[in-house]
Parts: structure tokens; C-alpha cells; sequence
């Protein structure tokens, strides 16, 4: 999936949310793989969803990147580190 690129971003991250943990591992991690375009639609799916289960998938494909673009989400890993919510707070 991950060849499709920047396409393919918009269907992985609707994904995060609607499927299976281990799909949604998957989509991640394709997201991770797609790399620097990535980034910002994730960044900004993190804001609109509530979801602790999608804001963590979230945080893991970000995790995956591989691109020194990626510090760009630094300041919304640093302030999810202290949540009350446990996952996010770990995988953050």
C-alpha cells in the first residue's frame, strides 16, 4: 500500500479507526512507511478525534517515520507523554 503514496494516506488514517487492532497496526505502519506526507494529516487527524484507541495508532505511525521531517510533531508527542490515558501515554 505504501507505494500509492500520499493517495493511499487519506484511506489508511479512516482506517485507523474502523478496523481491527491488527489492521490498523498494519495501516500504521504503512503510514510510517509513506513517511514525510504523512505526517501532517496525521498530526492533524490526532486533533480531530477523541479516540484514545485512534490516537494511539496514530502515535505509532508517527513512530515509524523515518524522516527528520518527523520532529515536527515533537511538540504533540511531548504533550501527550503525561495523559491520563494510558496507551497514548505509552506510546507517546
Amino acid at each position: 500500500l505504501s507505494q500509492f503514496g500520499k493517495k493511499i494516506i487519506p484511506y489508511c488514517i479512516k482506517n485507523l479507526a474502523e478496523t481491527d487492532m491488527k489492521a490498523a497496526l498494519d495501516y500504521a505502519r504503512v503510514l510510517g512507511l509513506i513517511g514525510k506526507d504523512a505526517v501532517d494529516p496525521l498530526m492533524e487527524e490526532y486533533q480531530k478525534t477523541e479516540s484514545g484507541d485512534t490516537r494511539s495508532f496514530i502515535l505509532y505511525a508517527l513512530s515509524k517515520v523515518k524522516d527528520k521531517y518527523i520532529v515536527k510533531s515533537l511538540p504533540l508527542i511531548i504533550s501527550v507523554a503525561s495523559s491520563q490515558n494510558d496507551e497514548i501515554r505509552d506510546t507517546a
